[in-house]
């Protein structure tokens, strides 16, 4: 094959470029306790230095029932990400986890591509609308289970 430089581009290759400063790294933490556990549990990732921290949104506790939303746990999710935030921490939060909510399971789940289809979206549509309405800045995504708060 016949290669020809494009005019304007200097070729690079970042493969062979020699830098003496590492790209930075980030460590985090897991978290899944609740209240004044949650708060030692932050605390003490911020100690070990810890960048960010992974919470649940327990998509079984926060829609117990199709169409309904349990706001404590949005509550819940908006002092964790603050608690988080107050010690450098970056949040994410896990939209999914084992346990999903009966009534989904109980109408098949992901296995049913019908009910997926309608209701997963729904979840991961709801969940950073109810950050928004708790006042948190800016809901970033890199993966659909996983938000976070920036």
């Amino acid at each position: 094959m016949d290669t020809q430089p494009i005019s304007g581009l200097t070729p690079t290759d970042s493969a062979t470029e020699q830098t003496d400063t590492p790209p930075p790294t980030r460590r985090g933490a897991v978290l899944t306790s609740q209240g004044s556990r949650l708060a030692d549990d932050l605390a003490f990732a911020a100690e070990l230095g810890f960048d960010e921290v992974r919470l649940d949104v327990p998509w079984a506790a926060a829609q117990p029932r199709p169409g309904t939303i349990d706001g404590d746990i949005f509550e819940q999710a908006h002092v964790a990400a603050t608690l988080a935030r107050g010690l450098g921490l970056q949040p994410w939060f896990r939209m999914l986890q084992p346990a999903i909510p009966n009534w989904f399971d109980n109408d098949g789940g992901f296995t049913d591509d019908r009910t997926a289809g309608h209701w997963w979206p729904r979840w991961v549509e709801l969940v950073p609308n109810n950050w928004a309405r708790s006042l948190l800045a800016g809901c970033h995504s890199k993966r659909p289970t996983r938000w976070q708060i920036g």
